[in-house]
């Protein structure tokens, strides 16, 4: 169900809408789940940003939210050939709160999920910088 509150579009969805949605009923965003209409918004209803306040690194909040995101993301990166990426394999045994969970599954400016270690299929995958070398040129 969706109202407007004082200029905002606050967009409410239960049990039913959820079950509306996969029934097939004439609502909008038909094709995706409904965790995933907020996180696509980008906004929670007060026009804050999903992650604020929260870890900056993202983690799914169900199975059909990390599909989607494997989708958008894994399923066209080159460090997902051959289900080889070391960062998916970190993002299902270590605790999103962990130091060690990958700082690359992390939220874009408008609070969309995003991994910022994303290369293009068919690209080639930069070398890693080394850690222990101080960069002259950056100051990084």
């Amino acid at each position: 169900m969706a109202g407007s509150d004082g200029g905002r579009l606050v967009l409410i969805l239960g049990v039913s809408s959820y079950s509306a949605i996969k029934s097939g009923l004439p609502m909008p965003f038909t094709s995706i789940s409904a965790g995933w209409i907020f996180t696509l918004m980008g906004l929670l209803d007060d026009g804050r940003p999903l992650n604020q306040g929260k870890s900056q690194k993202y983690r799914p909040s169900s199975g059909t939210e990390g599909a989607s995101f494997y989708e958008t993301w894994c399923s066209e990166c080159a460090r997902d050939e051959g289900e080889s990426c070391e960062i998916l394999a970190k993002t299902f045994r270590i605790d999103v709160e962990d130091d060690e969970y990958p700082q690359e599954w992390t939220y874009d400016e408008s609070g969309r999920p995003i991994c910022t270690a994303f290369v293009q299929r068919g690209e080639a995958i930069p070398t890693p910088r080394c850690t222990k070398t101080i960069d002259m040129f950056d100051n990084q």
